[in-house]
């Protein structure tokens, strides 16, 4: 998705451009960085400006950022504080009144698009644009579109750019020699146009379900891939939505890298979503994906309305993001985004194209750092408490831990809480093992056992409970016990 090409007039305008943005004292913030949050169609200074479930962001060859503003059916940049139109056009609504998109080449501002959703840009500076709803690829320079690969009609064929066909391209990425490769939606395949127009089958074979299946490239089934970006080895990672993970490809294989997938949803052939971090952890549709030059794989969790990070060995942290759809700015504990598809890290600032609020958030980050960078102390005072009862909150790495039945309890001083999930909110699993009557933890390659005794597990109502410092003690995280709120912070970071 994103352009590999370093400018040091991108840092330096990038810079500028972000500094206009207030941020919280000694506190990492999220902020509005262009969008009013209404929906609609309106340029003009970028707080004040209005778009239309904007989708794919990333900066172009002077160091504006672009975006793909889907359901107005162009493409906008930001630049000097103010949102302009690069390309695209409409003059029809339909009954809702919504924008009608089509297929037009021509002047930038005359063309028409449909439903574009993402961007890329080659080292001339060139811009290429996922246009979905159209099934092709289209290409501005010169002040023009034109049509670059795909008939405009869907369906699955290699060949020449005016021959081939595409099904709901929605995902680019470009590397050091111009060529593009396309998350081919609704074909399950992923795609590689030459700076020719010639149109390749990269990875994944074409299916019209499509599956599950690691191996060789030309085997290897995806399950509609929304996007996808290369790191600087030339590693493809895949958002394979429609499985809920993160797949890499490279020297002829693919893998899956993160993610867990669970069983098929009732009456479809999607995986269930959910949300964990650590090394079983759990995405629910991403769609948006970002490789930093040091390695950092970033991720825009769509329907858990948060933005995650996967580190080298496969361990998943969240980034920003509560778990539930929200329009809140201001620190990362309180931050709430609404269906972020995508996601880009510039300069030391992390974009969000978040969707459903019509806007573009932006926040200072560190990729050193795992998350949030706050120790326990601070996490323990960013959090948003329940009102004090007579339950006990469990609150883990700044987000509350629901208990269906069996509650957190003290008895004689310690406090105890169901196993299960606790350990799987901080991204672990946990395995009974029934002729030694023993608990195991695991976490990637550590493991550890316990065996039911009154001090550290016992069972209750079925459930096995675990006192919260044994946590500390044989998985190593940080505890603290907040008593005007009745509370265990836990972090893991």
């Amino acid at each position: 998705m994103k352009s590999k090409y370093t400018f040091v007039v991108v840092v330096l305008i990038l810079g500028l451009i972000t500094s206009a943005y207030p941020a919280f004292a000694g506190q990492i913030a999220v902020e509005s960085f262009a969008g009013s949050g209404g929906r609609g169609y309106q340029d003009g200074s970028r707080l004040k400006a209005n778009f239309s479930i904007p989708y794919g962001i990333t900066p172009d060859k002077q160091g504006n950022l672009l975006a793909a503003d889907s359901y107005n059916h162009c493409i906008r940049k930001i630049v000097g504080g103010q949102a302009t139109t690069v390309a695209g056009f409409f003059d029809i609504k339909d009954a809702f009144g919504l924008p009608v998109g089509a297929l037009v080449d021509g002047d930038a501002l005359k063309a028409r698009f449909n439903r574009p959703r993402d961007i890329a840009v080659d080292s001339k500076g060139d811009i290429y644009v996922a246009d979905t709803l159209n099934h092709v690829i289209r290409k501005i320079f010169g002040g023009k579109v034109y049509t670059f690969a795909g008939t405009g009609e869907s369906g699955y064929q290699d060949g020449k750019g005016d021959k081939a066909k595409f099904n709901h391209p929605s995902g680019l990425a470009i590397d050091g020699e111009d060529n593009l490769y396309v998350t081919d939606t609704l074909n399950h395949v992923i795609r590689m146009v030459t700076p020719k127009g010639e149109v390749t089958t990269f990875a994944g074979k074409h299916s019209t379900q499509g599956g599950y299946q690691d191996g060789d490239m030309k085997t290897a089934l995806f399950n509609e891939p929304a996007d996808l970006d290369m790191d600087k080895d030339g590693a493809l990672y895949i958002v394979d939505s429609g499985n809920q993970l993160i797949r890499k490809a490279y020297e002829g294989k693919v893998t899956t890298f993160a993610g867990s997938r669970g069983a098929l949803m009732e009456g479809t052939d999607y995986a269930q979503g959910g949300f964990s971090d650590g090394y079983a952890a759990s995405f629910n549709f991403p769609k948006g994906i970002d490789v930093t030059e040091d390695g950092a794989i970033l991720v825009a969790d769509t329907w858990n309305h948060a933005v995650r990070r996967i580190e080298k060995d496969g361990k998943v942290v969240t980034v920003v993001g509560t778990g539930k759809p929200g329009n809140t700015n201001g620190v990362l504990s309180d931050a709430a985004l609404n269906g972020p598809v995508d996601v880009l890290y510039y300069s030391g600032n992390l974009y969000i194209s978040d969707m459903w609020n019509n806007s573009i958030k932006v926040m200072p980050y560190d990729i050193q750092q795992n998350t949030q960078s706050i120790d326990i102390e601070q996490m323990v005072q960013s959090i948003n408490y329940q009102p004090v009862s007579d339950e006990i909150q469990i609150w883990v790495n700044g987000k509350q831990v629901e208990f269906p039945d069996v509650k957190p309890y003290i008895k004689d001083g310690k406090t105890f809480m169901p196993l299960r999930f606790i350990v799987e909110a901080c991204g672990a699993q946990v395995k009974w093992h029934d002729t030694t009557q023993q608990v195991q933890l695991i976490e990637k390659d550590f493991s550890t056992f316990a065996t039911l005794n009154d001090d550290t597990l016992k069972l209750e109502n079925g459930r096995t409970m675990v006192h919260v410092r044994y946590l500390a003690d044989s998985l190593g995280y940080k505890i603290k016990w907040v008593p005007e709120h009745s509370a265990v912070v836990i972090s893991t970071k």
